[in-house]
């Protein structure tokens, strides 16, 4: 009996798609955010930088959505939510800093992820073990590449940030004080 036709599989299907709908849509999410931060970037080499991953996060959710048909299932598709439309706006006004710290944050969640599901969720699934792998690799390297791009994060470095957007904070004193004031706003 083929590995397609076992019960157990069978039973495993929908588990399986909504696990390859959810990379695939992580994948096309990641892939937007980086063409929204290389289309505000002013560096010509970090633009690049981010083009390139945009594009590799496609690849990714292409792969994804081959997956997906070759499990009987159509991709979703890709709708701009309130969330969606919220992370895009904090990205857009935290500026490409800490917009950079977040997606190495994502980064090396979905390593992980990728990891995980090539141990147990997608174990079973012989076609993809190579491809988490390398998308691992490559999630890794992606996280890599935004540490270097991004200044050494710190909790003065994120105030500072922040208060500079909000001058009228100005009351004199320390940048704790400021941070406080703007908190209690």
């Amino acid at each position: 009996m083929s590995s397609e036709n076992r019960p157990s599989d069978q039973k495993a299907r929908p588990e399986t798609i909504e696990i390859v709908q959810r990379n695939w849509q992580a994948e096309v999410e990641t892939a937007q955010t980086y063409r929204d931060l290389a289309e505000r970037e002013r560096d010509e080499k970090r633009k690049g930088v981010l083009l390139r991953m945009a594009e590799a996060e496609e690849r990714h959710a292409q792969r994804w959505e081959k997956k997906l048909r070759d499990l009987g299932a159509e991709p979703p598709i890709y709708k701009e939510t309130v969330a969606r439309r919220f992370n895009r706006w904090w990205n857009k006004i935290a500026g490409a800093e800490i917009a950079i710290r977040r997606m190495e944050v994502t980064e090396e969640r979905q390593e992980a992820q990728f990891h995980d599901q090539a141990q147990r969720a997608l174990a079973g699934e012989q076609d993809v073990q190579q491809f988490l792998r390398q998308s691992a690799l490559e999630e890794k390297a992606h996280a890599r590449a935004l540490s270097a791009m991004a200044p050494p994060a710190g909790p003065r470095t994120a105030l500072d940030k922040i208060l500079k957007r909000e001058r009228w904070h100005g009351r004199g004193g320390s940048w704790v004080a400021d941070a406080i004031y703007g908190a209690n706003d």
